[in-house]
């Protein structure tokens, strides 16, 4: 969702978006405007189909805001900076972030029914301003949310914080289970992503027999391929994100590419590693998994497709029988 909301907010201000590792966390109502450092903007969407009656809100600081908004009305940098001192978003730009809501809507829209199908679909409802004093609108009532944070830049401006907020229900359904494994309902404060997994200092380290090259667009896989790591004997090898790899220097390697929604070229990344040495073996975690998606990783050749999140004991085992596949029992050296 987060890379379909700048997809989407690209095409409308023709400036350079960018977003910043994000965080789960549940989180009531009441204390996401008590913990807002200023004014910010929520944004209603109404969800429909099987999943019609809920919201899905999406909530923007007010100074992100005024420079979409500005951008959107071709304003100069220098008046929207002007504007955005303010920490407020004026009555004009208000108005107009309107078709800011509609388009932000509309990409989200599109990569719900990539994921989950004709099932559901987004449109938006209204906008509004919410701060630390309250929630005048009523924009985000009285319930626990499923937060999604992360940093937004727009422009050349400061990075500052956006949210989208997922009714609990909604939240379990796209997950396919609970929360958290723990069997135990989610309070609020819980960060979501402490599944159970063990710590990375009580995760007996293997003998190094590899290695794993990685290039992520996702921080929060680190972690996972850390731990994935240690257990299963690979030495992590990671690269910055905007390296491309270069196929020939991953002789007997194993590389590791995250492809989120929005980095489609990563699946030719993977293409151009086999085509120059298929024994080269590639691990492919595409983010929002759909059938279309799933088969751009088959076509590309990768040795294993998975999709993300994923626990940490899953993508050992697979790892593990990449390393070490099982022997076929077809051929019997002592028949005639």
């Amino acid at each position: 969702m987060a890379n379909a909301v700048v997809e989407s907010l690209k095409s409308l201000v023709e400036q350079p978006l960018a977003i910043t590792q994000g965080s789960f966390e549940l989180v009531g109502s009441d204390r996401i405007t008590a913990d807002l450092p200023g004014q910010a903007i929520v944004v209603r969407g109404d969800l429909d189909k099987d999943y019609a009656g809920r919201t899905l809100r999406f909530l923007l600081d007010a100074r992100d805001a005024t420079a979409l908004a500005g951008f959107m009305m071709m304003n100069s940098e220098e008046d929207i900076a002007k504007k955005r001192t303010a920490g407020k978003i004026d009555a004009e730009d208000l108005e107009a972030f309107g078709d800011v809501g509609n388009v932000l809507c509309a990409g989200v829209d599109g990569i719900l029914r990539e994921s989950l199908g004709p099932v559901i679909g987004l449109k938006l409802r209204d906008h509004g301003v919410v701060d630390a004093e309250g929630d005048p609108g009523e924009l985000l009532g009285v319930e626990q949310f499923l937060v999604f944070s992360f940093g937004f830049k727009v422009g050349g401006f400061d990075e500052g914080r956006t949210m989208i907020l997922m009714d609990l229900e909604s939240a379990e359904a796209w997950n396919g289970g609970s929360l958290l494994d723990d069997g135990h309902p989610p309070e609020e404060g819980d960060p979501v992503g402490a599944d159970g997994e063990e710590n990375l200092e009580d995760i007996p380290a293997a003998e190094i027999r590899g290695k794993l090259a990685c290039y992520l667009c996702d921080k929060s896989l680190v972690d996972t391929l850390r731990k994935s790591c240690r257990r299963v004997g690979l030495e992590l090898d990671r690269h910055p994100t905007c390296e491309v790899p270069n196929p020939a220097a991953h002789k007997n390697d194993v590389v590791v590419l995250d492809i989120p929604i929005g980095e489609e070229r990563r699946f030719e990344w993977c293409k151009r590693i086999k085509q120059y040495d298929s024994g080269v073996k590639v691990v492919v975690l595409i983010h929002h998994p759909s059938k279309k998606r799933v088969l751009q990783g088959f076509m590309t050749k990768a040795d294993i497709i998975l999709g993300w999140p994923i626990t940490e004991p899953v993508l050992s085992d697979k790892l593990n029988q990449l390393l070490d596949p099982p022997q076929s029992d077809d051929a019997d050296p002592d028949a005639d």
